[in-house]
């Protein structure tokens, strides 16, 4: 570190970029907007449509014969994919942002514990088996460190 570094930043406190309310706003539009694209995508292929959605969310599972019905399961669906979306990227950006400015660290830790609370909480979307939050957990905290990672290495070339 630069002497002067150090004489603006005493503690090892570091100025951030972006503070955390902007990146949680900016991480739950983004999540909001992939989820909405992703649900209308989805939502017309009906053998995706009963793989996915929870059997909690109310969405049926019969061939529809009518426009309407059709477009009524899409809705739903979309609305389900854009509110799981809102919460995991706002999670994400929230967890990530609270630990780094607990832990004065920026590192790939971080980027873990976020991704590792915000797949807990979408598992739970899904179901309240802790084996499968667990998984949910473990998988997508490690696809945030190597995607933090990554992006890292990426950036000191």
């Amino acid at each position: 570190m630069s002497n002067e570094f150090e004489r603006r930043y005493p503690y090892g406190h570091f100025p951030t970029e972006t503070p955390c309310h902007a990146l949680l706003v900016s991480g739950i539009v983004q999540g909001g907007f992939v989820g909405l694209i992703a649900g209308l995508y989805f939502g017309q292929n009906n053998s995706i449509r009963n793989v996915i959605s929870p059997p909690s969310f109310g969405i049926t599972h019969y061939p529809t014969n009518s426009a309407l019905e059709n477009f009524k399961l899409v809705g739903r669906f979309s609305l389900f994919t854009t509110l799981a979306g809102m919460v995991y990227t706002g999670t994400f950006f929230g967890v990530k942002c609270l630990t780094e400015r607990t832990r004065n660290k920026r590192d790939v830790w971080n980027s873990t514990i976020g991704g590792c609370a915000a797949g807990a909480l979408l598992g739970t979307f899904y179901t309240r088996n802790l084996a499968w939050i667990m998984w949910n957990c473990l998988s997508l905290g490690i696809l945030a460190s190597a995607t933090h990672f990554f992006k890292e290495e990426s950036q000191t070339d």
